[in-house]
């Protein structure tokens, strides 16, 4: 008997495992077959081509034998003897794109389409025809093109806020020129930094993205367009990025009405803050936001009131976990808008409300040109390993100690110190005062310019 319910006991549970799993089983693999027949039809290939000059080389062997053993295809390393001065040539490249609209518009990467003479796009059906840019955004890395048809079948657009870590998507593209390739994998990652600029927050997925499948689209398991595959890392396996679908769907109208996009401008340059550098300004060391280190004059940032030294700790109502993601949320918001901003001051929370500007398309970087180093004055202090002097009126670094905690923090020769521990610094005795009578925490905050830029320096007193 007690066998008998053993082995009883054992089946059910036995049975029950199986009933558990069976389901998670099941979905784990999807069976896209009839969501990419729906689907195929909206993606296209992007054929573009460009006039390029190649430079003459001398030819190693006489033309007739070249002419006859390597042909046209060699002679784009060699140049051609008949032009002295090189020779113009079509550089062709293929990438994806995808149907956004039923009259014409489609979707790719800015990338692919840069600096083309000529777009051709193939559906499907293999039907051909001539593109023209309508507007690109080269911040982002989109182009939308349009060609002369109706009646195509457009892909609709999900929310790629909402998805998650995990969720099945498939991309579907042209992979090294074989159209209506489709590869399947999951969201491995979300708001992503790649290093492309300051702007990116991409997806990260392990479905096969390779040359050809930019511009192309990512999708959910609706058939719904999540991302637009953009970049692949070629030193790994299951690393490709997606533009998140949402920063089309906020940019689309702009680029279709004037085929650029606008964003707002703040004018400041900001620095990342750090537990040393929150600490030092007397905010707790988990405190999250970006530092302002410096901000132009007349310009928004300034009007609203913000200053050097002020944590912005939200823009919009929007907290601001990374670095990355004040630059994301200015970039969106609308020129002309008022927002408010909320900062830390001295450790004081207050909310500023700011008009913003229109980012410029391009900022040359002003560098200040090098200036005859005056000869220093006789005044000078020392503290903690750091030799400060005036130089023209202003508190210079003379020396830095190596091995002393300033030293280690950053702080060298030549830097100009701007403020300490918040307080403007014009001499060294305003300098001195506010180092003995307002460090936090047992730092020092040093607000320097350095080589035409400005950024805050904490480091530790030693005791």
């Amino acid at each position: 008997m007690n066998i008998y319910r053993l082995l009883t006991g054992i089946l059910l549970s036995t049975l029950a495992i199986l009933l558990l799993f069976a389901p998670v089983g099941a979905q784990q693999f999807p069976d896209l077959t009839q969501l990419v027949k729906k689907v195929e039809p909206s993606v296209v290939n992007v054929s573009t081509s460009k006039q390029v000059e190649v430079g003459q080389r001398e030819l190693p062997l006489p033309e007739e034998f070249f002419n006859r053993f390597f042909g046209d295809e060699f002679r784009r390393f060699f140049g051609d003897p008949g032009h002295p001065n090189g020779q113009q040539r079509r550089s062709s490249s293929l990438g994806s794109g995808f149907i956004v609209s039923s009259d014409g518009y489609i979707v790719t990467n800015n990338h692919v389409v840069e600096g083309a003479d000529e777009i051709t796009i193939i559906l499907s059906d293999e039907r051909e025809f001539k593109a023209e840019v309508v507007g690109t955004d080269a911040t982002y890395d989109l182009a939308l093109l349009k060609i002369n048809a109706s009646n195509l079948p457009a892909l609709p657009l999900g929310n790629s806020d909402t998805i998650e870590v995990g969720q099945w998507v498939f991309a579907v593209g042209n992979p090294f020129g074989l159209s209506g390739t489709v590869t399947v994998g999951v969201i491995s990652a979300k708001d992503r930094y790649i290093g492309q600029s300051v702007f990116d927050s991409f997806l990260q997925t392990d479905a096969s993205i390779n040359p050809g499948n930019s511009g192309g689209p990512l999708l959910n398991l609706k058939g719904e367009v999540i991302g637009i595959n953009t970049a692949i890392v070629s030193s790994g396996q299951g690393l490709g990025f997606a533009i998140p679908i949402n920063t089309l769907k906020s940019s689309y109208e702009q680029l279709k009405e004037k085929g650029r996009v606008s964003r707002g401008w703040l004018g400041v340059s900001l620095q990342r803050l750090t537990p040393e550098l929150a600490r030092s300004m007397g905010a707790g060391a988990e405190t999250t936001g970006v530092l302002v280190t410096s901000v132009e004059p007349d310009q928004p940032a300034q009007r609203g009131g913000l200053r050097e030294g002020d944590i912005i700790t939200s823009f919009d109502s929007q907290r601001i976990e990374r670095y990355q993601d004040i630059f994301r949320f200015v970039a969106r918001a609308t020129p002309g808008s008022t927002v408010p901003i909320e900062i830390l001051r001295e450790g004081r929370r207050q909310t500023l409300r700011v008009t913003l500007g229109e980012r410029p398309d391009e900022r040359r970087a002003q560098v200040r040109p090098r200036q005859a180093e005056p000869a220093p004055s006789a005044a000078s202090w020392q503290f903690q390993g750091i030799h400060f002097e005036m130089r023209d009126n202003r508190v210079v670094v003379q020396q830095v100690e190596a091995g002393s905690k300033a030293y280690e923090a950053g702080v060298r020769r030549d830097m100009i110190i701007l403020r300490a521990n918040n307080v403007v610094v014009s001499d060294l005795a305003t300098l001195e005062k506010a180092i003995k009578e307002r460090s936090h925490n047992g730092f020092v905050n040093l607000l320097v310019q350095h080589q035409g830029a400005n950024r805050f320096i904490p480091f530790q007193i030693q005791q």
